[in-house]
């Protein structure tokens, strides 16, 4: 008898739901601050005079019962912030930490109908640990025999093994359809 939550079933879950996650916005934390707040208000005082920096952002600080309190900065006035939603106690100097939202490290390309890693990161040891703990991901759902939700493009793993790896343009239409038409349209236009 195989008990509850083993076996196939709850693995390849597990592999679909981080698959999912690779291609979400995650929230990374960058900071620390001090607010100020009253009980029922929507409204927090940013002490460390830089409000206007913060918007958008989300401030994560422990509530009066121990557990943790997350609020979105919905907008700004002064060192006065409007939040998604109000207070549930008094706070006076309370530190919060302060996270923004980071892109996903891989992205879904529609043309191709495959993800693809995120042109857009920020290369730097937080994104380089990312791509390192999805390749382990990766090894494990292959030792686990699970296939991720991650279509990705043999031209991925090609990229990925090939030492030198230069995309031809036959490899980039592949990956992206439109792309022929937009090289197509620049190669037709004329200096002037």
């Amino acid at each position: 008898r195989v008990e509850e939550g083993e076996g196939q079933g709850p693995r390849k879950e597990l592999f679909d739901l981080i698959a999912s996650e690779l291609q979400q916005p995650v929230w990374a934390r960058e900071g620390r601050t001090r607010v100020s707040f009253k009980s029922g208000a929507a409204v927090v005082e940013i002490e460390s005079g830089r409000a206007a920096q913060l918007l958008g952002r989300r401030l994560v600080f422990p509530g009066s019962d121990g557990s943790e309190v997350v609020r979105t900065i919905l907008s700004v006035d002064g060192s006065r912030a409007r939040v998604d939603g109000p207070m549930e106690s008094d706070g006076n100097g309370v530190d919060a930490a302060v996270e923004r939202k980071a892109s996903p490290p891989f992205t879904y390309l529609k043309g191709g109908e495959c993800a693809w890693p995120n042109p857009g990161l920020e290369r730097g040891p937080r994104n380089e640990a990312r791509f390192k703990s999805a390749g382990l991901i990766l090894g494990l759902a292959v030792a686990n025999g699970c296939q991720l939700a991650l279509p990705l493009p043999v031209l991925f793993f090609r990229a990925l093994f090939e030492e030198g790896w230069s995309g031809t343009r036959a490899e980039v239409q592949e990956l992206d359809p439109t792309f022929s038409e937009t090289v197509a349209s620049v190669e037709r236009m004329t200096a002037e």
